[in-house]
């Protein structure tokens, strides 16, 4: 099963941080392949952490963990959105590296837990590096 599913973020804006709104948040778009001919399959939940880097190194902003039961049909392609506040010092951090160059998104340690009729509780680790991340 692990061979027909493809993870990776979406193509534009894959990760928005907001850090002007009345609660700052960032949203992770994840778009998910089910390449199986055969098997429809569930998406069950993810994690993984979220590191930014930018002009001066790479740092962790979030460790995410996220539901969000999602079927999907074989031969189908879904996009999946995860919305996160963020707190005060995660706030700080992004307004610092706001105007650099090009930050971009790793997502880190990453799980996807998927089901499905004959392989339940499935479990695809991943690494997604060097991600568009825009900070608005």
């Amino acid at each position: 099963l692990k061979n027909h599913i493809d993870v990776d973020v979406r193509s534009t804006q894959p990760v928005t941080i907001s850090i002007n709104k009345d609660i700052p948040e960032l949203i992770i778009y994840l778009k998910l392949i089910n390449k199986s001919p055969f098997l429809d399959i569930e998406f069950d939940r993810g994690e993984f952490s979220l590191w930014l880097k930018h002009d001066h190194g790479m740092q962790p902003l979030s460790h995410i963990c996220f539901l969000s039961k999602t079927f999907i049909k074989k031969g189908e392609t879904k996009e999946i959105s995860y919305k996160h506040e963020l707190n005060y010092f995660q706030k700080e951090f992004v307004k610092k590296i706001k105007d650099d160059k090009s930050p971009l998104a790793n997502l880190q340690s990453g799980k996807i837990f998927i089901n499905s009729s004959l392989y339940p509780n499935t479990v695809l680790e991943l690494n997604l590096d060097n991600k568009p991340c825009k900070i608005e």
